[in-house]
């Protein structure tokens, strides 16, 4: 955000000379739409990133939040109502437990437990793709996320998470035993071998090379409107249907603040003869008080 998008307006500017009309003007500037081939050879992928400016202003907004802190100015001068806020570019969908299961069992066998990490443990397509043995407990009860692996300007880039959301995560029980046979029959048993090496280079995955992979699994599934990034937003909306709170949440996607596990949770909402029904199963299964 800093190298593209404020740098070339105001790297050279002290911050005691910005102004907000400045503020106003920079971020009209910002383009909201992808560079062709900038992330993906999918034409599919070069439309609007409605997310682009809101991050670039919220970064900007910190770096003169620091300026305060530090008292070179006295206020921040960017004061554009709702700048941060963010209309998605389309609806986020999600699958169903049985979907998820159907996904992983259409994926190749050696894919096939990258659906189940992402989907029940709410993990980025590019965090997957960094996943090493070493990252996993020894009975696969716990996994460390640590790095991620992304494609820039024509090679792979290992770095830290978004926004720096490393931490452990919680397997449920349900998928250890599946993620230990696939360490068993897909996996080397050097430390450092990743989960799931490109199947043609045997390197890090590479984006589009899953995805191509996502979508025919997807396709047999019947859900074609389904895209790798919202297995993580599957995960969400399940640790909050199963009563996770705001802090739990936000624990488990490793979320540094809680405007994003919100989301989560309205989502959710829509369970409330759900939870009603879980608080009627609570009373009844107490004790008789006499």
């Amino acid at each position: 955000m800093l190298r593209e998008h404020i740098n070339p307006t105001f790297e050279e500017t002290p911050v005691t000379r910005i102004t907000p009309e400045m503020v106003r003007a920079w971020y009209s500037n910002i383009t909201r739409i992808r560079a062709r081939g900038a992330k993906s050879a999918d034409a599919a992928d070069d439309d609007a990133v409605p997310t682009t400016r809101a991050r670039a202003y919220e970064v900007l907004r910190m770096v003169l939040n620091v300026a305060i802190d530090d008292g070179h100015i006295d206020q921040n001068p960017r004061r554009i109502a709702g700048a941060t806020a963010v209309q998605p570019a389309h609806d986020t969908t999600i699958l169903l437990p049985r979907e998820i299961g159907a996904l992983a069992a259409a994926m190749p066998a050696e894919l096939s437990a990258s659906v189940l990490l992402a989907a029940w443990c709410a993990l980025r397509p590019s965090e997957v793709f960094e996943l090493r043995r070493r990252n996993l407990n020894a009975d696969c009860s716990i996994l460390t996320v640590a790095f991620a692996a992304t494609y820039r300007k024509g090679k792979v880039v290992i770095d830290r998470p978004k926004d720096g959301s490393t931490g452990d995560v919680w397997l449920p029980d349900h998928i250890r035993s599946t993620v230990r046979q696939h360490l068993d029959m897909h996996v080397g048993q050097e430390p450092d071998s990743l989960l799931f090496p490109d199947p043609e280079t045997g390197e890090t995955m590479r984006e589009w090379i899953y995805r191509r992979k996502f979508t025919q699994a997807c396709v047999k599934i019947g859900r074609l409107d389904f895209r790798p990034g919202e297995q993580r937003h599957t995960g969400g909306t399940l640790a909050a249907q199963a009563g996770g709170t705001l802090p739990e949440i936000m624990d488990r996607l490793r979320h540094k603040t809680p405007q994003a596990a919100m989301r989560y949770q309205k989502i959710a909402t829509g369970r409330a003869r759900t939870v009603a029904a879980n608080i009627s199963k609570i009373a009844k299964d107490a004790p008789d008080p006499s």
